[in-house]
């Protein structure tokens, strides 16, 4: 019987040449393209049959049951002839049936495998065959990058052990703060699993981070956030079953988004950049999404800087920005901080900004004489800083549109929260501020107020005989 019926001859003539290199070759009973040896001192035992004029390898530590590695072997042959193989090259196929729960094979050129080559003719004709679990091997690799997965002491995955548990393929890069320990860069580099539970189990603190890619190239960035472990792309997951989470997104089971919000692409993508990198990540994304969550309103963007202009084309505010590295890693390029000042150009909206608490060093809403964010990888370098900006932005146009009598004092400030908090004052001053004040619309404003039980109502009209003196 044989596996192959083409070049039969071809293939006779090559597998004689083996010979010469391998020793206590056989022919199996039963076959005649198909040979195996033993090798008593590695304890390996090898089949090897000639496709297409390629010799093919399988090879197995301490079998103990050779019937069924002939079995195994034999459908790990019908695969490959069924495929057509025709290259020497690196190729990932899948299982007709499994073998073992195994449901892959991978082909490796033997070039990548033996490190004491007798014959190199000989093994530039030579793919070794090994199953595979899905997951272990994404089937893109270059030779470099085999080779350093199946090369001992630092092998990530044994394929001459087929009584192995599942080994993932995992690339990985960390920096954890508090162990001051880190990877040697920020690309990402193969590991083994126990290196990244390990990594895992000490991230306890909100500047660390890892980084990870599964063998589909599904990238995740996982932090400490409130005293839980937090993972963008978002995936349901609790801290109980955290660890199992891990593990199916390293055997491929979760749901990976076929294409990321502009967010999360924007925070993995930092994981691995270099501290330039970093830099023009925070400087476009910052700008890009300022002027998308800000639409309508008129922003000029120039050198670090961002002008808000009125329908007259005349500035408002400019908001200038610093981007300072921060060296609260040891690795180049993982945090930075951008400081953040605005210049306003009317002097009644510098006024009003004060009157309601918000010129001045609280965050609690903004600080408009200078703010300083800053952008860890590990809590997502978009978070918190768009929508203290964008919130900004908008007051700052609303009250210039208000003194410009373009909107309705009331209605606007009811959806305008630091506005909010003072309805009926802040409706008083705008309108002392603004060329169509009179006193009739102070009284239509004070009506509203008390009909809409304005809390500030009471205060408002004790102050009111203040904002007429602030006028003058």
């Amino acid at each position: 019987m044989r596996i192959n019926e083409n070049n039969s001859d071809k293939n006779k003539e090559i597998m004689f040449s083996i010979f010469d290199i391998e020793s206590n070759l056989h022919r199996l009973n039963g076959y005649e393209d198909i040979y195996f040896s033993e090798d008593k001192y590695s304890h390996y035992t090898s089949l090897f049959t000639i496709i297409n004029g390629i010799i093919l390898k399988v090879q197995k530590k301490d079998c103990k049951d050779f019937e069924k590695f002939i079995h195994d072997c034999i459908e790990i042959f019908t695969t490959i002839t069924n495929n057509n193989i025709q290259k020497i090259e690196i190729r990932k196929i899948p299982l007709q049936r499994s073998i073992s729960n195994f449901t892959s094979i991978i082909l490796i050129p033997y070039e990548l495998c033996n490190h004491n080559p007798t014959n190199e003719d000989i093994e530039r004709k030579t793919l070794l065959a090994a199953p595979i679990y899905d997951c272990e091997f994404s089937g893109d690799e270059n030779g470099v990058e085999v080779k350093a997965m199946i090369t001992l002491p630092y092998a990530t995955v044994r394929l001459d052990i087929w009584e192995r548990e599942v080994s993932p393929k995992i690339k990985m890069s960390y920096s954890n703060y508090t162990l001051k320990s880190h990877s040697q860069n920020k690309t990402f580099k193969l590991t083994k699993t126990e290196n990244l539970f390990w990594a895992l189990d000490t991230l306890k603190d909100d500047l660390s981070y890892i980084g990870i890619e599964n063998f589909k190239h599904e990238k995740y960035l996982i932090s400490w956030d409130n005293g839980k472990h937090s993972l963008i792309p978002n995936i349901k997951f609790t801290e109980q079953n955290f660890d199992e989470t891990i593990n199916n997104i390293l055997l491929g089971k979760n749901k990976y988004p076929v294409r990321l919000i502009e967010e999360d692409k924007i925070n993995i993508e930092a994981v691995e950049a270099s501290s330039s990198n970093l830099k023009r990540i925070i400087k476009s994304n910052f700008e890009a999404q300022i002027l998308k969550k800000v639409s309508g309103i008129n922003i000029i963007q120039c050198n670090n800087s961002l002008s808000i202009m009125s329908s007259e084309n005349k500035k408002i505010a400019i908001f200038n920005y610093v981007l300072t590295p921060l060296n609260f890693y040891k690795n180049e390029g993982c945090c930075y901080r951008l400081t953040l000042s605005v210049n306003l150009y009317d002097i009644r909206i510098i006024e009003i900004l004060k009157t309601i608490g918000l010129l001045n060093h609280n965050l609690s809403y903004l600080c408009l004489i200078e703010t300083d964010f800053d952008f860890h990888i590990a809590s997502g370098i978009c978070k918190g800083i768009f929508k203290s900006v964008e919130m900004t932005v908008s007051l700052i146009h609303t009250v210039n549109n208000l003194l410009q009598n373009k909107i309705s004092v009331i209605e606007e400030i009811e959806d305008m929260a630091p506005l909010y908090k003072f309805p009926t004052f802040m409706s008083l001053l705008i309108l002392f501020f603004r060329k169509d004040f009179s006193y009739s619309l102070i009284q239509q404003v004070l009506k509203k107020a008390n009909d809409k039980n304005y809390c500030d109502l009471a205060i408002a009209k004790e102050k009111l005989s203040i904002l007429i003196q602030l006028c003058k």
